[in-house]
């Protein structure tokens, strides 16, 4: 019985696991924080080892306060971008940028265009003129389009890499920018990492269609779990009768026993008793045998008493006499 309900739970928990490998959410690797942004419906994974501000961050905050980021530099470069997170790397060597818009053409979801699509629209987007490398590339949760770019201002020229994607209408780019002269490996396999990072966990809408798929997949794990308890019920419920009819064979087995142990002692009983009554009969058999004799012996003596009584002294003696003459 323990051995079927276990057997029983593993079935069950293992049916479960499995089943529900494709809702387990996705979590974020080791060393990394996972960002939130619910205007975009996304989130990513970041390097923990970095600081990082949103563009709703007030002027008072504690990345402004100990010098990590200044207030105007900051927030001017985040509005010319259109970035909504803002970061860098706590040794200095790169920044980074979340940046989104709303998609002004007709692409609501790029990871849902055919190749065929993808490739038209990847050809308009080289046209911009800081390109200088780009090509498809298909995440883990969505698809993109990657690129080095190069930027002259002021301050200098930096090189930067893009993973851009559209989700939701919503153009969406994840940005390194490498205060080195080109984008080292290691800051292009942070941004790889980034880019794949990125999930859309949508909130689905209460529909005929999806609760009817909820109802099927919840009725086929119900059904699922009845048939695999049938199935051990059956095999308990023969187990549990084998084991009745065997202890009822045992009962009757030593009840048999018990009665053929009566018997013999009833037998050897009634034997003994029929010893005892014949014992006791031959006794009485001798001692009427012997009273007899007794009342014999006596008899004859009584005779011989008699007889001995009724003879005449006087007669015997001349009798005696008359004989030896």
């Amino acid at each position: 019985m323990r051995s079927s309900i276990r057997l029983l739970t593993f079935t069950l928990s293992l049916f479960l696991i499995v089943v529900s490998i494709p809702f387990f959410p996705s979590y974020a690797a080791e060393n990394t924080v996972t960002y939130e942004n619910t205007e975009l419906s996304m989130t990513i994974d970041i390097p923990s080892d970095t600081a990082m501000i949103e563009r709703t961050v007030r002027k008072n905050d504690e990345l402004f306060k100990n010098g990590t980021f200044e207030y105007i530099t900051a927030m001017t470069q985040m509005r010319n971008d259109g970035a909504v997170l803002y970061g860098k790397s706590l040794d200095g060597a790169y920044e980074f940028e979340i940046i989104g818009s709303a998609n002004e053409g007709k692409v609501k979801n790029l990871s849902k265009l055919s190749d065929r699509k993808q490739d038209k629209l990847l050809e308009i987007y080289k046209q911009q003129p800081d390109i200088v490398e780009c090509s498809r590339y298909s995440g883990k949760n969505a698809d993109f389009f990657f690129s080095l770019r190069t930027l002259n201002n002021a301050d200098g020229r930096f090189f930067y890499g893009d993973y851009y994607t559209v989700f939701n209408g919503q153009d969406i780019t994840v940005r390194l920018i490498s205060e080195n002269d080109k984008l080292t490996d290691s800051e292009l396999n942070i941004l790889k990492n980034m880019a794949d990072s990125v999930r859309f966990p949508q909130k689905q809408k209460l529909t005929f269609s999806s609760i009817q798929g909820k109802g099927v997949f919840v009725t086929f794990i119900v059904l699922f779990s009845l048939f695999i308890l049938i199935i051990l019920y059956r095999r308990n419920d023969e187990s549990v009768n084998r084991f009745i009819i065997a202890k009822i064979a045992e009962y009757k087995a030593a009840s048999e026993n018990k009665d053929s142990a009566r018997k013999i002692v009833k037998d050897e009983d009634q034997q003994s008793s029929e010893a005892e009554n014949i014992h006791s009969e031959e006794k009485v058999s001798s001692d009427n045998t012997d009273s007899n004799n007794d009342n014999n012996s006596s008899e004859n003596n009584t005779d011989d008493e008699e007889d001995l009584s009724s003879i005449d002294l006087d007669e015997a003696i001349a009798a005696f006499d008359d004989s030896l003459k």
